[in-house]
């Protein structure tokens, strides 16, 4: 029987389990109309979270409009997307 617990990713936001073969996590910026991931492939959305201090420091540091933009977590079924910090290895 499924319980209520394996519904979520664990993170507390609803997001539903990483099934076999993604989604996938990254973390992402958004400035007006520019939308871009940061970093990640990261095997859940707890892990992508955790990311953000790192990936917003990062920005902030060499974009002096940095502290302005809007910073979050995309999910994508795709697995190597291109991301401004590089491909990544999956963080396990």
């Amino acid at each position: 029987m499924i319980s209520a617990a394996d519904l979520h990713c664990g993170c507390g936001e609803g997001h539903p389990p990483r099934a076999a073969g993604g989604p996938w996590y990254y973390t992402s910026v958004q400035a007006g109309t520019m939308a871009r991931l940061l970093s990640g492939p990261y095997r859940n959305h707890p892990e992508a979270r955790a990311a953000l201090p790192a990936d917003r420091a990062w920005a902030w540091a060499i974009d002096p409009r940095g502290p302005w933009y809007a910073y979050g977590t995309a999910r994508s079924y795709a697995k190597d997307l291109k991301t401004v910090r590089g491909g990544a290895a999956i963080r396990t």
